[in-house]
């Protein structure tokens, strides 16, 4: 007679799903928000005659902000907890934003959308929700990481045409002052949550508030923490030199600014389909499977870009948003539940510090592509740099087992 074993109570109670929604929620806004620079890169080139390399440094400023506030805004959660973190990063991004709005020379964009609005990302993005999201879930742990990842791309989805619409409306200054406001008015209802509550969490296995405020020396000389490193490093380099002149790329190539902002949108929407299904899809048939196809579909996504340079084509276009937009982002969820899995009770610290790796990434693929067109007067370097940069990426889970299985070889100090 089989013994009889009772099903594990679903991680998905209400109290549960209201966390997954408050970081989406989130992500939406501030992550979002920070992606509707290349609809504003254009107007930067227009009135202040800067070079593309020049514009595209103040978004490799806001990436460097991201990378270098990971590991901090990260050792801060597990120390301080959300309420802390998430209420400071949305006070720096409204400042940044308010500084935009009265930028008149370049170190000001650096300062404002740079410095001030990187911070605001990396306080208000995946560092804190990953280490929130894992004290609620286990099994269901890249799904719920996945949907809230989709926040970044449901945001630039929602808020790339609204930046245009206010753009041509009041022009792109005013622009910066609504979106400014906005984070300071967010800030000030996230200030009442009950985060006592949310920092308590559900998973056992997880302290409520995790002790050690420093990343502990010995996990960087692990194999897994650099393959993680890595892969943000380059799907970073690639996406990058990609996203932020997309807008542009895609007015050059024949398409009106508000079809090309609707397309930069519809890109976002693909994404967070990507997003969410990656995440869902690893916790099943393991990262490396999924990681290889995503990298996969990044660079076929990359050629018919480039081969867009001919003139408006449905079937390219199309196969940009598939392939490009339904895999942007799409390694974040699956790195995201490697560090919950490989490196439990310092989540906060470990995966800030491997955001120093999207951060250095973004900031280099950002400026090289603006560098390049300088240089060559086209896109295709650029292309080939985002290719051997997702080429790089892939062969990551190929090398290191621990990201194909999600476990130690061995047992681990």
């Amino acid at each position: 007679m089989t013994e009889h074993v009772p099903a594990k109570p679903s991680e998905f109670t209400t109290a549960a799903i209201g966390v997954m929604a408050l970081c989406f929620l989130l992500n939406t806004v501030a992550r979002g928000a920070g992606e509707t620079f290349a609809v504003f890169y254009g107007s930067f080139l227009i009135e202040f005659q800067w070079s593309r390399a020049e514009v595209s440094s103040i978004y490799s400023v806001f990436m460097i902000g991201i990378g270098i506030g990971g590991p901090l805004i990260g050792m801060t959660f597990d120390r301080l907890g959300g309420r802390v973190v998430y209420v400071g990063g949305l006070a720096a991004y409204g400042l940044g934003f308010l500084i935009a709005s009265r930028m008149e020379a370049l170190w000001q964009g650096y300062l404002g959308l740079g410095v001030l609005v990187g911070i605001g990302a990396a306080a208000t993005g995946m560092t804190p929700a990953t280490g929130v999201l894992a004290r609620w879930f286990d099994r269901n742990l890249g799904l719920v990481t996945g949907v809230a990842y989709a926040g970044l791309a449901a945001g630039a989805m929602m808020l790339a045409p609204a930046a245009r619409l206010m753009i041509d409306a009041h022009g792109w200054r005013w622009a910066y002052e609504v979106l400014g406001t906005a984070m300071l008015i967010l800030g000030t209802v996230i200030l009442i949550l009950p985060w006592k509550r949310i920092g308590e969490g559900a998973v056992v296995k997880l302290s409520p508030r995790p002790r050690p405020m420093a990343l502990r020396p010995q996990y960087l000389s692990k194999a897994p923490f650099w393959g993680m490193f890595m892969v943000f490093f380059t799907a970073s380099v690639a996406t990058y030199a990609i996203q932020v002149q997309a807008v542009v790329y895609l007015e050059e190539a024949g398409y009106a600014p508000i079809t090309a902002t609707f397309f930069f949108g519809l890109n976002s929407f693909a994404a967070l389909v990507g997003i969410v299904g990656a995440g869902w899809l690893a916790d099943r048939f393991g990262g490396r499977a999924i990681a290889t196809a995503t990298f996969t579909c990044s660079i076929i996504g990359i050629l018919a870009l480039s081969a867009l340079a001919t003139g408006p084509n449905p079937w390219l276009l199309a196969l940009f948003l598939l392939g490009f937009g339904g895999a942007m982002g799409s390694r974040g969820p699956i790195v995201s539940s490697l560090v919950a899995k490989l490196f439990p009770g310092q989540v906060g610290a470990v995966f800030g510090a491997i955001m120093i790796g999207m951060g250095l990434g973004g900031a280099f693929g950002a400026w090289v592509a603006g560098w390049l067109y300088e240089v060559t007067g086209g896109y295709d370097w650029g292309f080939g740099v985002a290719i051997a940069a997702m080429l790089i990426g892939m062969a990551q889970f190929w090398l290191i087992e621990e990201l194909a299985t999600r476990r130690w070889r061995k047992r681990q100090a």
